[in-house]
């Protein structure tokens, strides 16, 4: 073995990595004390992906199964959020609704992420006629009401679950091209971008390699909040019969399903999927607002 050659490299890389891991957890930790709203936002989302998770074992009906027996009951030890019209257990229904609303949420913007963070990459570090078409495309997309452009492609596709999911994608997709490409063009400019390219890094490589990891922490934060956008037009769709259909477990197709026997005194129907799009929503788009001081440095606590 040469003397020269360094000693441990391995065990010391990673023991870097394990410090760069304690201090980010301390931080994240000592960030949750500081915010209870941030601390309960988390929290919430994480008791409802435990919920989603284990819905089979939680619910205490089958979400699809009626019984004719039991219509529209008020909530009771036995249905603890009541029934609906068709006799179908409320409480049942909104766990296994998150398994579709948070599936559509999750698996639409992380599509239109995987697309848009790498385009938005390269039409900001290229110059020429078709990176500027190209964004002359994302913002013609971007100038049409988000609700009406999703219903119009729900109508033409079908309204299957990947479908929507596929909808959903499309509409982030303009979002986050234009977000990483404004980032990157505050970084093209900087002296490591210019002394990775003199160093003989080939232009996409730089790219991919070197701009792009230091550009998408305001993606990360716009994920969140598109996720709780993407479950509110996920809603909105199944509400009007566009979306999500019936007996299918989903909070929009609940919502809508219990909001023409709401003037009659039957509110439970329609009130507690709408209380769970509320909570969900709300905690998605405080976790945007956590992540975006947690992965700025200039604003950490």
């Amino acid at each position: 073995m040469s003397a020269t050659a360094p000693a441990h490299p391995i065990p010391i890389s990673l023991g870097r990595r394990r410090e760069a891991f304690s201090d980010g957890a301390r931080h994240f930790w000592r960030y949750l004390r500081l915010h209870p709203a941030a601390l309960a936002a988390f929290a919430i989302m994480g008791i409802e992906l435990l919920v989603t998770i284990f819905a089979p074992v939680i619910a205490p009906y089958d979400p699809e199964e009626a019984n004719p027996l039991a219509v529209l009951e008020a909530p009771t030890q036995a249905h603890l959020m009541g029934t609906d019209d068709s006799g179908l257990d409320v409480f049942s229904r909104i766990i296994y609704a998150g398994r579709i609303d948070l599936t559509i949420a999750v698996a639409g913007v992380g599509l239109g992420m995987l697309i848009g963070i790498p385009a938005g990459a390269l039409v900001g570090y290229y110059r020429g006629v078709a990176p500027d078409l190209f964004m002359r495309l994302m913002e013609f997309l971007q100038s049409f009401p988000i609700f009406i452009t999703a219903m119009a492609l729900v109508a033409v596709t079908g309204n299957r679950i990947e479908n929507i999911i596929y909808v959903m994608a499309f509409l982030n997709l303009p979002i986050f091209v234009r977000l990483v490409r404004g980032e990157v063009l505050s970084l093209r400019g900087e002296e490591y971008v210019e002394a990775a390219l003199c160093s003989g890094n080939s232009k996409l490589r730089l790219v991919l390699r070197h701009v792009l990891p230091n550009s998408i922490s305001s993606s990360l934060v716009q994920a969140s909040v598109s996720m709780g956008v993407a479950i509110l037009l996920t809603a909105g769709l199944s509400f009007i019969g566009a979306g999500v259909q019936s007996p299918t477990p989903e909070w929009g197709v609940m919502m809508s399903s219990g909001a023409r026997n709401m003037i009659l005194g039957y509110w439970w129907v329609s009130l507690f999927p709408g209380i769970a799009i509320g909570i969900v929503v709300w905690s998605l788009a405080v976790i945007g607002d956590s992540l975006s001081e947690l992965l700025d440095p200039a604003r950490r606590a």
